[in-house]
């Protein structure tokens, strides 16, 4: 049996919520998943969501949270992941209007 190593870990992380802090629309948010998918599959061969809830404090240091859908793939080509989810987080950032998006490498997060 032929074994293939896929030596990165992928997560990008896709708000539910605007930087207005309201509800994506439905159609919004699949859009972005899809898209997202798509990408994440063609690079590394399949990817997992998986919902989450995010916390953070903002500039007043008050905690916030949002629920997120986080998409996990493995992929063996480190540059162009870095390319590919870039590109996504800037493309989820402007249709969201957030103030932050982040995607993760290998346990080190990356936030534009």
């Amino acid at each position: 049996m032929k074994i293939k190593k896929l030596a990165y870990k992928t997560t990008l992380y896709i708000p539910t919520e605007d930087g207005d802090n309201q509800s994506l629309p439905k159609g919004t948010l699949d859009e972005l998943m899809e898209e997202s998918l798509k990408s994440l599959v063609k690079l590394g061969g399949g990817a997992t969501i998986v919902d989450g809830m995010g916390y953070w404090k903002d500039e007043k240091n008050i905690v916030e949270k949002m629920e997120t859908k986080l998409i996990i793939c493995h992929v063996d080509d480190l540059e162009k992941s870095v390319d590919i989810l870039k590109k996504l987080s800037l493309q989820i950032k402007k249709k969201t209007n957030s103030k932050a998006v982040c995607f993760e490498i290998n346990d080190s997060l990356y936030i534009l």
